[in-house]
């Protein structure tokens, strides 16, 4: 009887180890995945690692709207429906936000939540959380073979939630600071054209044309990124050139001052960087501006 006792309590312990090392690698894994990824992406592979690691046919993202205090759906697999809007009074996935704890139903319809959530037998939700709020919460549906959720699942996706959580958050405080940054750049941009009659739209038109094209290229993300600033800052050593030389109604002939806005944007705009992500206004090259008005006309 000791020996089979033995045998029992080694064999659980080398199952709990098991399933320490699995949640450690998850962990290591997801870290290092979620770092530089955008707000879609990050929820995309989180529902795939659920998938993968727990075998559920349906999974979902919901992010918290905290000014109708609604939670939405931002990515989902499986049968799951995209366009509706949980309000607070879907408790089976609200408990799990105002806890901030993790919440199972093995058997949902024996529940007293069989009828919010249509069409799913089983069902694990798990919150998000950052450093600062909660960003919404994921859930997982229907094991394959109509298996219970057990403590082992909770743990791995709490594990999943946890990394995400903060990455999303550094992301929306990366989207806050980029469009601060951007609209710092278009007020100062749309102060620099009102000096300039022939300038007044130039730029927008230049960064709608630049982004159109890098998408036509299907050019990175990143690099969009710094062809839409680069775009908006392309003019802005114009800044030194002499207002009655810009506005001239004649064919320009001061060639030499023109062509000393491109390097006087350089100076101007350096080496800007936001988040931790940098880019050189020099990085990406136009040919446009001034130059093309006067030999058109």
């Amino acid at each position: 009887m000791e020996v089979n006792s033995y045998k029992d309590d080694l064999t659980a312990t080398v199952q709990e180890l098991s399933h320490a090392y699995e949640e450690l690698s998850l962990l290591y894994r997801v870290t290092g995945m979620f770092a530089s990824l955008s707000i879609d992406d990050i929820c995309s592979r989180m529902l795939d690692e659920a998938i993968d690691l727990l075998g559920v046919s349906t999974a979902a993202v919901l992010f918290l709207d905290e000014k109708q205090n609604v939670l939405q759906t931002k990515v989902s697999r499986g049968a799951w429906d995209d366009t509706r809007v949980f309000t607070s009074d879907t408790k089976v996935l609200w408990r799990s936000i105002e806890t901030r704890k993790p919440s199972a139903f093995c058997r949902i319809a024996e529940t007293n939540y069989r009828d919010e959530i249509a069409g799913v037998r089983s069902l694990l939700v798990c919150p998000i959380q950052g450093k600062a709020k909660t960003i919404g919460a994921i859930v997982v549906a229907d094991k394959e073979g109509d298996q219970e959720f057990f403590s082992h699942d909770t743990k791995l996706l709490m594990a999943i939630c946890s990394q995400a959580g903060l990455s999303v958050e550094n992301a929306m405080l990366y989207n806050e600071l980029e469009a601060l940054l951007v609209g710092a750049i278009k007020s100062l941009v749309k102060a620099l054209e009102a000096t300039s009659y022939w300038t007044a739209g130039h730029t927008e038109r230049v960064t709608e044309y630049s982004l159109a094209i890098g998408q036509y290229l299907d050019l990175p993300g990143d690099i969009l990124e710094k062809l839409k600033i680069c775009s908006l800052l392309h003019d802005i050593g114009k800044i030194a050139t002499p207002k009655e030389i810009l506005n001239k109604d004649d064919r320009l002939t001061e060639w030499i001052e023109i062509r000393k806005h491109p390097v006087s944007a350089r100076r101007y705009s350096g080496r800007c960087s936001s988040s931790g992500r940098s880019f050189s206004a020099s990085s990406i090259t136009m040919s446009t501006g001034t130059a093309g008005r006067a030999s058109s006309g």
